[in-house]
């Protein structure tokens, strides 16, 4: 593998929302990021299919939970196996990023990479590519911050983050074609009250995607949760896949569930910054009612109770 490239890694192993993608197989109760919602591509296969054009395929990571095997090996036959990061369990985002990031420390330590959550859709794919190019350009001339990719609010959402600008860091947004700020504060799901209020004075939605060197996001969860980064420290010498697996079925016995945002990025907002993304038409699809009111909006037109694919809300 090339030394020094851009990287991504597609978060795939939460369990999600669950839903009934098929009718013909009614047992099949999957996560969302395994379902074809929107499109013929499941939203894994957009998520790949939106990165391809910006980081190369080879250097691609997918960070998934063996439990949900049967559900996205379809996604992933062209992948190799060094390329699937298979979780034993599943413990939130922020084991998820260290597994990640320990295997890219042993890979490529002077990398910069993104991270990508695999239930997002954009309606303007050729807009968002231009922003991550923007973001990966920013991270690479700043290695002290992680750039957030930070998108315009258009309701005062409870359920999101939000991030407060700070100062326009006039060099980075220049080259990067977007605007880039240093971070105020990061508010992990505000109260009503204060979302209202966050809008009302240009706050952002955190959209969750987040560009950075392998070394400056390791040092984040060094600061913040020192333990996690000890945890898996073996994982960066691990030799073979085998000595890989081994080492992370004992590594998330031990490891309690950490919120990568609540546990890692709100404590520390000077060590960020948030490039604010045009209108691009980013949507999270990690709940039911915003996944079936896009489904019912004028682009996606319902076609009857198979068009949701069973959707609940469990």
């Amino acid at each position: 593998m090339q030394a020094s490239l851009n990287w991504a890694v597609i978060l795939a192993g939460g369990d999600g929302l669950r839903s009934q993608p098929d009718a013909q197989v009614p047992a099949d109760m999957r996560p969302r990021q395994f379902c074809r919602l929107l499109a013929r591509q499941t939203l894994l296969g957009a998520t790949r299919a939106r990165l391809c054009h910006i980081v190369a395929p080879d250097n691609t990571l997918y960070v998934v939970n063996g439990q949900h095997r049967p559900f996205y090996r379809d996604d992933v036959t062209d992948v190799g196996s060094h390329q699937l990061i298979e979780q034993p369990a599943n413990r939130g985002t922020g084991p998820a990023m260290a597994y990640a990031l320990a295997k890219l420390k042993r890979y490529d330590p002077g990398a910069v990479v993104g991270f990508f959550p695999s239930d997002q859709h954009i309606d303007n794919v050729a807009l968002f590519s231009r922003a991550i190019a923007g973001a990966y350009w920013a991270a690479r001339q700043d290695p002290t911050r992680v750039v957030m990719i930070g998108a315009p609010p258009v309701r005062p959402e409870s359920d999101y983050g939000w991030i407060v600008r700070g100062t326009w860091q006039a060099r980075l947004s220049v080259a990067a074609q977007f605007p880039v700020h240093s971070v105020e504060s990061f508010i992990e799901k505000p109260a009503e009250s204060l979302a209202h209020a966050l809008m009302a004075n240009g706050g952002l939605w955190n959209t969750f995607i987040m560009i950075g060197r392998v070394r400056t996001f390791l040092a984040l969860i060094a600061s913040a949760t020192p333990q996690l980064c000890i945890s898996f420290t073996p994982l960066v010498s691990a030799a073979g896949l085998a000595a890989e697996s081994s080492i992370a079925d004992a590594v998330y016995a031990e490891t309690p569930c950490l919120d990568f945002s609540r546990d890692i990025l709100a404590p520390q907002p000077e060590r960020l910054s948030v490039l604010e993304a045009p209108a691009m038409g980013w949507t999270d699809l990690g709940r039911a009612d915003r996944m079936l009111s896009h489904l019912d909006a004028p682009a996606y037109p319902m076609r009857g109770p198979s068009a949701a694919h069973g959707l609940s809300a469990s």
